[in-house]
């Protein structure tokens, strides 16, 4: 294996940081990386929200998830607040 092709396995990582859409489970950092949500709310309703999301392991027990929680993040919501109070 040359050194460009271990540089091109690094970079092919799946890695959660500077993603607009990020997940926090107890499985850990990037082990599952959200590839797309839909979601579903109406005032005095449920909500149903489902993610698709990728993974470089095969060795994952999804069914340890099931009761868990875990976490959603919105970048795109997130830096529009961060940078709310820095306009010119």
């Amino acid at each position: 294996m040359s050194v460009q092709d271990i540089v091109r396995a690094m970079q092919g990582a799946l890695l959660q940081q500077d993603r607009l859409l990020k997940l926090d489970t107890p499985l850990g950092d990037n082990v599952l990386l959200p590839q797309r949500s839909l979601g579903w709310s109406r005032i005095g309703r449920h909500f149903d929200f489902t993610l698709d999301v990728l993974s470089t392991r095969n060795d994952l027990k999804l069914k340890s998830l099931i009761g868990q929680p875990v976490t959603l993040w919105n970048g795109l919501y997130t830096v529009t607040v961060l940078n709310a109070g820095s306009r010119s």
